[in-house]
């Protein structure tokens, strides 16, 4: 009888501790623009903003990295932007996602899933702009020169 006591109580104290301190990368993204370098684990290309590794999961994208954060594009520009820790995010995709390569004075390129994942595996320092909407969901997915 003690024993199961004992079980329930640890039981209680474990769900308590998943309601009370639920992981950050489940919390809802704010609306805005999320930035960083396609980076990878390379020595060779120093950013204070990097993405070591990403995949895509059933209509999440789930990066490993450092972003900087703003608002909107405006405020991008204008240096509004705050550095985020390092840690493992995961994006949801809205349906209809958008994702492009831009760069130089060419049109953008749109991308598949498979090419926009081929692209940004690469590594190669290239940069990934997220926008997110209100409802915390990627609309926009950028990767540029």
């Amino acid at each position: 009888m003690a024993m199961k006591k004992t079980m329930m109580v640890l039981l209680m104290v474990v769900l308590l501790a998943g309601i009370l301190y639920p992981q950050g990368v489940h919390a809802k993204l704010k609306k805005g623009i999320y930035f960083s370098g396609l980076t990878g684990k390379r020595k060779d290309l120093y950013s204070d903003i990097n993405i070591k590794k990403l995949s895509m999961k059933a209509n999440r994208l789930i990066v490993y990295g450092k972003f900087q954060y703003s608002k909107s594009m405006k405020n991008f520009w204008a240096g509004k932007r705050v550095n985020l820790k390092y840690k493992k995010t995961v994006f949801p995709l809205k349906k209809k996602c958008k994702m492009i390569s831009s760069g130089g004075e060419g049109r953008p390129d749109k991308l598949t899933k498979k090419s926009f994942l081929k692209l940004a595996k690469l590594y190669n320092g290239l940069g990934l702009s997220i926008v997110v909407d209100k409802n915390g969901k990627v609309t926009k997915l950028d990767i540029s020169s």
